[in-house]
Parts: C-alpha cells; sequence; structure tokens
C-alpha cells in the first residue's frame, strides 16, 4: 500500500506535464542570450497548415536587459540575408534549410529593440523552404543581432518549433474591390 501511495505524486507530476506539453508553443522563447531572445511561432491558430498554404512564421525578439539596445539588421529580401539561420528538417528527416549568402545584399534597414521592449516581425518561410511533404517539420532559427553597447554580433538561439503539413488545398481570401477594379 505504501508503494502505490509513494507512486501518486510521481502519477500527478506525469499528468501536470503531459498537459503542458500538449499546449501551442505561442509562449515558448528560446535560451536568455546576452540579455535578448528569440522566439518563433507560426501566425494564427494552431501548428497545422494544409500543403500549399503560406508558411508565415512570427519572430519576436525580447529584450530583457534594463539599459542596453539592441540591433537588428535586415534586407529587403530574406533569400539574400546572412544574419538569418533557419534548421528545416523535414518528415522524411532530410535537411531542407535554406543556405544563405555569406555577404548582405540589396536593400537593408534597421530594427532596433530598446530595454524591456519586445519586437515581432513576420516571414513567409516558402521563399527559404519547400514544404511539399506531408507530414511533421523541425523548425529552430537562428538571428546575429548587434549589441548595441560594444558593437559586437552576438548569436540569439530560438524555441524548437513543429509544423505539421496536413492534406487540403488552401484558397487565398476573397477580396472585397468591384468587379472590374483593380
Amino acid at each position: 500500500m505504501n508503494k502505490i501511495i509513494s507512486l501518486i505524486p510521481i502519477f500527478a507530476l506525469a499528468v501536470v506535464l503531459g498537459s503542458y506539453a500538449s499546449e501551442p508553443d505561442t509562449n515558448n522563447w528560446g535560451m536568455l542570450t546576452n540579455g535578448i531572445q528569440l522566439s518563433i511561432r507560426l501566425k494564427g491558430e494552431g501548428n497545422k497548415l494544409v500543403l500549399n498554404q503560406p508558411v508565415e512564421l512570427q519572430m519576436g525578439y525580447r529584450n530583457m536587459s534594463t539599459n542596453v539596445t539592441f540591433v537588428l539588421y535586415n534586407t529587403l529580401a530574406v533569400t539574400k540575408d546572412p544574419t538569418y539561420w533557419f534548421s528545416v528538417v523535414s518528415p522524411s528527416g532530410k535537411d531542407i534549410s535554406h543556405v544563405f549568402p555569406k555577404i548582405m545584399g540589396g536593400s537593408s534597414f534597421m530594427i532596433t529593440v530598446g530595454p524591456n521592449e519586445t519586437k515581432e516581425m513576420s516571414l513567409d518561410l516558402r521563399q527559404l523552404c519547400n514544404f511539399d511533404e506531408l507530414g511533421e517539420y523541425k523548425i529552430l532559427a537562428k538571428r546575429m543581432v548587434l549589441l548595441n553597447i560594444s558593437n559586437r554580433w552576438i548569436q540569439v538561439v530560438s524555441n524548437p518549433l513543429a509544423l505539421e503539413i496536413v492534406p487540403g488545398e488552401w484558397k487565398p481570401a476573397a477580396t472585397n474591390s468591384p468587379a472590374g477594379e483593380f
């Protein structure tokens, strides 16, 4: 009887941890690095998309410091931005990650993330990878950010994200423009 009673707390802990594991990843952040964290999640509800649906990734940057500003450099064409790195593994286990150039190309702009500030950006991950296989993809992001106070680049790593591609066909929302107008 004592053995059964001692197993009850372990069983209760397993149930609680299991319930957290099934919640969506919308509030997950990567490891705190020099005062900044990176989070990735899908825009919208859940982590399931149909085969031809855009993969709109929300990238959150949270500055936990009280006196440091971080700078994100961005090119207008994300495919040419070497400050990004994504690891994307397909359901069959194949690495389908985009290879970014070593040198930034094209027009660029800066975004600053001040002390105790959080900023989000969106990007369509289909610009970088083909999601043409049904099943679960594993995604991890890394980003180089500039530590403004010292002009030093640091790498920030996101939380892992699972994306499931399911059968079906996505159709863009209809526009409200009258017929014949552009």
